[in-house]
């Protein structure tokens, strides 16, 4: 397994710092976060990281992009309604990270240890 890639970003709005890990290629990151069953196209699961296509929980209540995307909560706020989220989606390969997750929506929650 390859070793991941620990860094730094800083966000030009408001010059906070934040951890970054990078695994692998970007335009890859998606295919090897996914798990490897439970997806239209699944993933390499290359890290055990074993993304499940869990969708997301709008403000209404009700659910949608089950079974074809994944979002994760991000502990970095980008406003006062917003925080910072990953996007995972059986088409692409790549991870996206948004800064339009609504705090009241629901995601994922994956605990990292520091």
């Amino acid at each position: 397994m390859d070793t991941c890639e620990y860094g730094t970003l800083t966000d030009e709005s408001d010059g906070q710092t934040y951890k970054t890990v990078k695994i692998g290629e970007q335009s890859r990151t998606g295919e090897i976060l996914r798990s490897t069953s439970g997806w239209t196209w699944n993933g390499k699961d290359t890290y055990s990281f074993s993304a499940l296509p869990a969708g997301q929980r709008l403000s209404d209540g009700e659910f949608n992009n089950v079974r074809t995307a994944s979002f994760f909560w991000s502990s970095t706020e980008y406003s006062g309604s917003n925080v910072y989220m990953m996007y995972l989606h059986y088409i692409s390969r790549e991870a996206s990270l948004f800064d339009s997750g609504h705090k009241d929506y629901g995601y994922s929650v994956r605990c990292v240890m520091d």
